[in-house]
């Protein structure tokens, strides 16, 4: 395309080889065209090769190495975005410089770049002379409104016009309920254990502003906010919710397929989201599945029936028998007490530990009667904590 960049360089670094005039672009800001990129051997796209934080034209331009990161400058900040009620709050790290491990006595500009819209350009709003001292490592934009989508990010600017690479973007939409709700979920009303896969969940949730919500000590409760209330849930087996979808709130579900792991524990994930938009973070409960112990049954044992003859007549009894696979599981408190000091504590748990470490078959501590001394009998130890037992 004869613009004095080989065509075998742009088919490597993803140019057009048949566009002429994409020698003078410019894509990843950096301040280098992509025809001093290919002579200096930079990535067009990466405004930092050596990934050491200063960019590629600022290193160039001050005689240093743009593919050795031990020699920048300058490094970006790191970004968080907070919404607010027709404002938003922009949290940044102050980077510490190469070549040191403190960033005492250091002095930073920070150029501001905002782009309004999903597919709007950036901006620059204002550069800040920060010093390392300060305490509110933080930008307030005040010239946005409610449900105006703005995105930001920063350029560390050094003593003498080093430019860093940009810092992350952070994507932000004020609101006039900026506070997430917050909740919790139960299963089966608490209960440490249960026989089934199916659970009955207990969920509750409230978008009010929560006095231990984790904010800074910089902020206060915005009075110009408004509740907008809790309008969804999102139910999961993994953490991820990747088996989870948004639904109407409920205070309950019923009949919650459990999914076990190998340690036969099930967890189920829970978090809420409010008419606003705003998500809460992520709540969890967990319970342990049993296997169902079989139930004892009777069986009668047949007898002779009594016939007409001289001989004495006998009363047909029937006399209950259980079977060996079916032994009542008769286990009381003071079981649990294995060291018979009418208490339930650390000792017994350790006498446990030590039968389950051994495969032991013991029906002292198989407190469940599945003919195993396990996991299982651990966790109906565990009911049993720091019971006293009356002599």
């Amino acid at each position: 395309d004869q613009d004095r960049i080989p065509d075998s360089y742009e088919r490597r670094v993803g140019l057009d080889p048949k566009n002429p005039d994409d020698a003078g672009e410019d894509p990843d800001e950096d301040d280098l065209n992509n025809y001093q990129e290919c002579r200096i051997g930079t990535d067009p796209f990466d405004p930092d090769t050596d990934d050491g934080g200063e960019n590629d034209g600022s290193e160039f331009f001050n005689q240093r190495n743009p593919h050795e990161p031990g020699d920048d400058v300058v490094k970006p900040p790191r970004l968080v975005a907070i919404p607010g009620v027709n404002r938003t709050i922009i949290r940044y790290t102050l980077p510490i410089l190469p070549g040191s491990r403190e960033i005492k006595d250091v002095t930073y500009t920070f150029e501001i770049q905002r782009c309004l819209g999903l597919n709007g350009e950036f901006q620059v709003q204002q550069a800040v002379h920060h010093v390392t001292d300060t305490i509110l490592y933080q930008y307030e934009d005040t010239a946005i409104k409610n449900g105006q989508l703005a995105k930001y990010r920063f350029y560390s600017i050094g003593p003498n016009g080093e430019r860093s690479a940009p810092s992350n973007i952070v994507t932000v939409t004020p609101t006039i309920d900026p506070y997430p709700p917050h909740g919790g979920i139960v299963i089966n009303d608490g209960a440490p254990s249960t026989a089934s896969t199916l659970a009955n969940l207990r969920l509750f949730a409230n978008d009010g502003f929560d006095p231990e919500y984790d904010f800074p000590g910089r902020d206060e409760y915005d009075p110009n906010s408004e509740v907008s209330g809790v309008s969804d849930m999102m139910i999961s087996n993994f953490s991820d919710g990747s088996d989870g979808i948004w639904e109407p709130f409920s205070e309950t579900v019923e009949d919650w397929p459990l999914m076990p792991n190998q340690s036969d524990i099930a967890t189920v994930y829970a978090k809420f989201r409010d008419s606003a938009g705003c998500v809460s973070e992520l709540y969890l409960a967990s319970i342990r599945v049993l296997e169902p112990t079989s139930t004892p049954t009777n069986t009668e044992t047949p007898t002779s029936t009594p016939t007409e003859t001289g001989s004495p007549t006998m009363t047909p009894t029937s006399t209950p028998t259980v079977t060996p696979s079916e032994t009542p599981c008769d286990i009381g408190d003071d079981d649990f007490d294995l060291n018979g000091d009418n208490e339930v504590n650390a000792e017994d748990l350790l006498e446990l530990l030590e039968a389950m470490a051994n495969d032991s078959t013991d029906p002292k501590y198989d407190f469940n009667c599945d003919g195993k001394v396990n996991d299982r009998d651990s966790s109906l130890f565990a009911t049993k904590w720091q019971l006293t037992i009356e002599p």
